[in-house]
């Protein structure tokens, strides 16, 4: 049994998905198991896989409606390792990422980190960087977590026993990492440790689904308060004045 895997789903971007499994293999911790999930059909993301991969990984090519939500419920089904993160095929882990975690994960906690974002532009038949930057999370409340998410996926590190049997939401267009974590924190400590966490890549021209379904926003919102209702009346609170300031009208029975 390996210490650590990493779920990566992916939709035809082999390109990407080579840049996010090398950040994986170089990895100063050691052998780490990959669990790579592609839910669509594509001979170039076949080519990756096959050149990339080692026996103890998996790749997956899964039937149904395309999505990441589906895609991490198949993976961690998966998983062979004390400890999962996930990493979508567009992003990547800096080299010291699980080395200088480990030490920090056995209380049983969900530990995540701070992280970088660098903004690149496509040329050629690739991309390069633009400009980068830190984004640190130590000051964050994790109260606010219920209001709105501030973590992103690849900034957490989970004890595989505490989200084998937990499911990602797939009806959700937006935010189904959000609705998963706030699921796994009803039970469990969550602890920032500040160190060098993930590389989140954006583009000026990015196939982002949030841009194209930002009409769902509201009902994504409304969805995840009325699943996971506010654990104390100033949170409530809080989510009735975050929704107003975003011009959306609610009652606190709703949230």
């Amino acid at each position: 049994m390996h210490r650590h895997s990493v779920i990566i789903t992916t939709h035809k971007r082999p390109l990407m998905l080579a840049r996010a499994i090398q950040s994986v293999k170089d990895q100063s911790y050691g052998a780490i198991q990959l669990v790579i999930v592609s839910d669509v059909a594509c001979a170039e993301t076949y080519g990756v896989v096959t050149s990339m991969l080692t026996a103890s990984d998996v790749f997956i090519q899964r039937s149904g409606v395309p999505g990441p939500a589906a895609s991490r419920n198949v993976g961690l089904k998966l998983v062979d390792a004390a400890f999962v993160a996930f990493l979508d095929d567009d992003d990547a882990f800096t080299e010291d990422f699980f080395r200088t975690i480990d030490p920090d994960l056995d209380d049983g906690s969900v530990l995540y980190t701070d992280y970088h974002v660098v903004h690149e532009r496509a040329e050629g038949a690739g991309y390069v960087p633009v400009s980068a930057e830190k984004r640190s999370l130590a000051n964050k409340a994790l109260d606010d977590l219920h209001v709105k998410n501030f973590i992103p996926l690849h900034c957490l590190v989970y004890p595989t026993a505490v989200v084998r049997k937990r499911l990602f939401d797939p009806s959700l267009s937006l935010n189904e990492d959000w609705g998963f974590l706030l699921d796994v924190a009803q039970d469990t400590p969550f602890r920032h440790v500040p160190i060098e966490g993930p590389i989140i890549y954006t583009r000026e021209r990015a196939d982002n689904r949030g841009r194209s379904n930002d009409h769902l926003l509201v009902d994504t919102y409304r969805r995840i308060y009325r699943t996971f209702p506010a654990p104390t009346p100033s949170i409530r609170i809080a989510r009735q004045a975050f929704l107003q300031d975003n011009g959306i009208g609610s009652s606190l029975d709703d949230l």
